[in-house]
């Protein structure tokens, strides 16, 4: 009962937001210990740092593919000619 088709993964894309997530929390975590938070505090840290990661490496222009590309299309649209009457 395998209801994914593994093969259409994209795995550079998993991979790539899975380490900003471990960065994100990383980096939350570590601010909440500093100033001695609460979890709740680190948690919503660790939202915005990923937030902020997620829009950089989505929307900035670094020529990395990471399966999706938001506000573009890659399809030609179809116009219709007339037809030569010649």
């Amino acid at each position: 009962m395998d209801f994914i088709d593994w093969s259409q993964v994209n795995w550079v894309t998993v991979i790539t937001y899975s380490v900003l997530v471990l960065v994100a929390t990383l980096v939350g975590n570590f601010i909440n210990v500093i100033f001695n938070g609460n979890p709740v505090t680190g948690a919503i840290i660790s939202a915005i740092l990923f937030g902020m990661l997620f829009i950089g490496w989505t929307y900035y222009p670094h020529g990395v593919d990471v399966g999706q590309m938001y506000g573009t299309t890659t399809e030609t649209p179809v116009t219709n000619t007339p037809a030569d009457p010649n």
